[in-house]
């Protein structure tokens, strides 16, 4: 089996990397994703950052488990989980302007912001966020190391 880095990760493969870094478990209640079955490999991570108000799914009530994860859900994602495990991060850093800020979701745009000053996440090699781009595995490696060091 290879690493290989500059694979993309899928939702549910992200989701399972987070809850298996923070130690997330279910409280034992139920799943509200319409895409989410008790039989899937990812269920109780899913239920687990779900209630947790870490992922949150879309306006149809679906979580996508099997869409690629895009930089800006990540860093939706990475900003929330912080926050419900008491994780600061250093705020020390110089903030990043990035030449596609302007494509950056209005959702995602406070975490974007936050992870960037905090040197978490730094971008593209040109300059840009690429927040609608695929997560690839050493991009997440990369957050993760931040994040936990």
């Amino acid at each position: 089996m290879n690493f290989d880095p500059e694979s993309t990760i899928t939702r549910a493969e992200f989701a399972k990397i987070i809850a298996s870094v923070f130690s997330a478990k279910p409280s034992g209640g139920t799943i509200t994703f319409s895409d989410v079955s008790q039989n899937s490999w990812y269920y109780n991570e899913v239920i687990s950052l779900s209630e947790l108000g870490i992922i949150l799914g879309d306006t149809n009530g679906n979580f996508n488990p099997n869409h690629n994860i895009t930089r800006q859900d990540m860093a939706v994602i990475i900003e929330r989980a912080c926050t419900a495990f008491g994780i600061t991060t250093n705020t020390n850093a110089q903030s990043v302007s990035f030449t596609d800020s302007t494509l950056i979701s209005g959702y995602a745009r406070d975490a974007v912001e936050s992870l960037s000053a905090s040197g978490v996440i730094n971008g593209m090699p040109d300059g840009s966020f690429n927040p609608m781009g695929t997560l690839t595995r050493a991009q997440a490696c990369k957050v993760i190391y931040e994040i936990t060091k």
